[in-house]
């Protein structure tokens, strides 16, 4: 699959729980040319945000990534996913699909002004501090990873981070989007897998086996593909 159509696949896809609602808000992707054959896949953001040196995520770089767009899709609880990879023609080579749930209870209905919806981040950000407290709902982020570039002990080429980013669980082999895309609505949107089901391929196409012996003697993640 090449850069663009996997482009154009997270485009319909996103398209998708927008028009079924169970998206509040979704981001195109673009595909853009990086020289060599190289092309990178990400999500177009509204305005360019500036980092905080932050270690993990918290409240506050949650809501920033909701005023810059900076998602592929806003799940209609707030949750957040971010999907972007590096192509070497029609291989991914690198890759970071990112879960982000929302911190804050909420019900779209709160949300709904007319026929609009109130942006989430002014909502939350206008609670009174005892209320945002009580809807406080503190839930870790994971991110699955295919990074070569970086891999070395301590750093499996496929990972997981689970809550802390220093947490890098090895994968044995790399998380492809449809199976992390399926691993998020089987387990956290169960009764919306049957809305997304028929986008997603399963079990998923072939995935490059890279984990070293050490790695595969400590606890890790694996799952089984067609090959």
């Amino acid at each position: 699959m090449s850069a663009t159509t996997f482009s154009r696949c997270l485009d319909d896809f996103c398209a998708h729980c927008l028009q079924e609602g169970i998206a509040l808000n979704i981001s195109s992707h673009v595909a853009r040319p990086l020289g060599n054959n190289h092309f990178s896949v990400n999500w177009a953001t509204s305005r360019v945000r500036t980092y905080r040196r932050v270690n993990d995520l918290d409240l506050q770089e949650y809501l920033e990534c909701l005023r810059c767009n900076d998602f592929s899709i806003l799940l209609m609880d707030g949750g957040l996913i971010q999907v972007s990879a590096q192509f070497d023609g029609s291989e991914i080579i690198e890759s970071r699909f990112y879960y982000i749930p929302c911190p804050v209870r909420f019900e779209k209905s709160e949300l709904e002004v007319g026929e609009e919806l109130y942006p989430l981040e002014d909502f939350i950000e206008e609670l009174p501090s005892a209320e945002l407290k009580a809807r406080l709902c503190i839930r870790a982020p994971f991110r699955f990873e295919l990074d070569p570039r970086n891999a070395g002990d301590g750093h499996p080429t496929n990972h997981v981070h689970i809550g802390p980013s220093s947490s890098r669980i090895p994968v044995a082999l790399s998380m492809c989007w449809n199976s992390f895309s399926r691993f998020i609505f089987k387990n956290f949107y169960p009764d919306q897998l049957p809305v997304v089901e028929g986008l997603l391929k399963h079990p998923a196409p072939y995935r490059v086996r890279a984990i070293t012996e050490p790695d595969a003697y400590e606890l890790h993640m694996t799952f089984a593909v067609d090959t």
